[in-house]
């Protein structure tokens, strides 16, 4: 029975499985899910978040196809690190399973209760229907035979029976209970808090199983580790600058975290990569596919709540789509410096938007920010100018002669340690004895590391600096979030 077993999965994984395909399983079983169990509940809706039923529609058909998603991705992850490849067939067979709780409860029982509420190591809660619960176990009693099966190994079939076990353990019942507890924590009794709350971590959490998944995007995540933790500390500083609601905050960071990944996702140029040494990031299908369903599944929240922040999200993504093609903004003098300013202000500009309309204060912090960033953007270039040259890019290192190159640099090393300081004196206006004592930390680690630290690596100095300046956003907000 093994054998056959076994070379009935050789057989499945030999199915080319094309993205598009896959997609349309994923969202073909979310939304037939639920226009299901709609049907079977006479389409009476809960006015679940104040939602009209249209509304509540949408939202609950993007929540059946983001669950779907998560268990292809942390399935997918398990059959990875198990068969160190991935093999979307029988995943995708597994996923059709999904369909049959509500079928079968229509058949044998007519209990259509399936949301699960609190964790249950057996999958007991009060409630859960005959149909979900045999499909539950039959989901993972088939995910760790085929393992088994595949690989002949009983422990690698019992890892693949705790994963999966995990797995729905996790989207079914850890992050609904976890975000309902976190948001009685931060704003008691607010639907609207744990409904950010769950989106977005549920969003985020792809990302763990995607970095196994795709091997060039768990590189990339770390070669932009620095970068990723600038746009964490400029969104604490802008949360804290503007007093944007835990709600609003956590639906904005989310939205603008997965644009902010997608403009570097898009920032590649073959010639430019080659001359500098850059790592070569080829993506797949599953990576741009988790990127833009983040993205639209905070974006859609955000249109929910009517804010103009949605527009300035898009504007964003809308930047990164454009960024190296048609436009190839990057190759360009100065637009590539305009590109990050006006990128770092769309995410600051996010933050702030949900006040209403942009004046005095916000566009004094919305310019400091957009000098700042467009300005300070040139460092990154500093690295890269033997590169760049060759590459035929303009930058400010390009343009220059030699001597001209030396000169502005060491200009520039002095308005990197200023500029920073004054953008948050810019936007802030009121300085604690603290933030001050934070300033001349930054100040001296920036000074050494720009003037003193001779690292024959140039791009170990400027990611040196990147962190330092992260550091100094992110403090800055907490500090200024506890004056508030």
């Amino acid at each position: 029975m093994l054998n056959q077993a076994r070379a009935l999965a050789e057989r499945l994984e030999k199915v080319d499985v094309s993205p598009k395909a896959a997609l349309a399983v994923i969202v073909f079983v979310g939304l037939a899910r639920d226009l299901i169990e709609d049907a079977l509940n006479n389409f009476e809706f809960d006015a679940v978040l104040g939602f009209s039923p249209v509304q509540e529609f949408t939202v609950t058909v993007l929540d059946f196809v983001m669950f779907y998603l998560g268990i292809f991705l942390l399935l997918a992850a398990a059959q990875r690190l198990l068969l160190k490849r991935n093999y979307y067939a029988p995943l995708l067979l597994g996923i059709m399973l999904g369909l049959m709780p509500p079928v079968l409860d229509a058949l044998f029982t007519g209990n259509t209760t399936y949301f699960y509420v609190e964790p249950h190591p057996l999958f007991l809660e009060p409630g859960i229907s005959a149909g979900e619960l045999a499909v539950v176990y039959g989901g993972i009693l088939l995910f760790a035979f085929y393992i088994w099966a595949r690989t002949g190994e009983l422990i690698k079939g019992l890892a693949a029976l705790f994963a999966a076990w995990a797995t729905l353990q996790i989207m079914g019942s850890l992050l609904n209970y976890g975000s309902d507890v976190a948001a009685q924590m931060i704003v008691p009794d607010s639907d609207w808090m744990f409904g950010a709350l769950f989106f977005v971590s549920r969003a985020l959490l792809f990302l763990a199983p995607l970095a196994i998944i795709d091997s060039n995007f768990r590189k990339f995540l770390m070669y932009r580790a620095s970068r990723i933790f600038l746009f964490m500390g400029l969104s604490a500083f802008s949360i804290a600058l503007f007093e944007t609601g835990p709600v609003e905050g956590t639906i904005t960071f989310g939205a603008a975290f997965f644009a902010y990944l997608l403009l570097f996702m898009t920032n590649r140029d073959a010639k430019e990569d080659k001359e500098n040494k850059r790592p070569e990031f080829r993506f797949e299908w599953i990576t741009w596919a988790v990127v833009l369903a983040g993205l639209g599944n905070a974006m859609l929240l955000i249109a929910l709540r009517e804010s103009n922040a949605l527009w300035i999200v898009a504007g964003l993504a809308g930047l990164a789509l454009v960024y190296n093609r048609p436009l190839n903004l990057k190759r360009s003098f100065p637009g590539a410096y305009l590109v990050e300013g006006l990128a770092f202000t769309a995410i600051m500009a996010s933050y702030g938007a949900w006040e209403g309309g942009f004046g005095g204060r916000v566009l004094v912090a919305l310019g400091a920010c957009f000098l700042t960033f467009a300005i300070g953007s040139a460092v990154k270039d500093y690295k890269d100018a033997e590169g760049d040259r060759k590459a035929g890019v303009r930058t400010a290192f390009t343009v220059l002669g030699k001597k001209g190159r030396e000169t502005f640099w060491n200009v520039f090393r002095v308005v990197l340690i200023i500029g920073p300081l004054a953008f948050i004196a810019a936007a802030q206006m009121e300085i604690s004895v603290a933030q001050a004592a934070l300033w001349l930390v930054f100040a001296l680690g920036s000074g050494y590391v720009l003037f003193f630290s001779n690292w024959k690596d140039k791009e170990k100095t400027v990611d040196a600096y990147i962190w330092l300046f992260s550091g100094l956003l992110f403090l800055s907000g907490l500090m200024l979030g506890a004056l508030q």
